[in-house]
């Protein structure tokens, strides 16, 4: 029979990302200040919470196609280098 594990050793170990995109990671006010930033004119919501509702809504329609679909305006914000390299940044330092 299989030791259960206790929390404090689950919060001790090592964690390893195994995948993981830049885009995705960001949170809607990120992707807002992006846009504003790079010119992205396709944001369906310039509300960091209208956007976050946005893509919990495609999260959760039980449609990958859309969730995929959705995924476009992150990534549209992050486009220009200046976009990708802060976008990086954040999701570097948010650990």
């Amino acid at each position: 029979m299989a030791t259960p594990i206790s929390s404090q050793a689950l919060l001790r170990a090592p964690k390893v990302l195994l995948h993981d995109h830049l885009d995705g990671g960001l949170r809607p006010a990120t992707v807002v200040e992006l846009a504003a930033e790079t010119g992205y004119p396709d944001l369906p919501s310039t509300d960091a919470d209208g956007l976050g509702t946005w893509f919990r809504d495609a999260a959760d329609s039980g449609s990958l196609g859309a969730t995929w679909r959705r995924s476009r305006t992150p990534s549209g914000s992050c486009r220009p280098s200046r976009g990708s390299s802060r976008a990086a940044r954040m999701w570097f330092n948010r650990r």
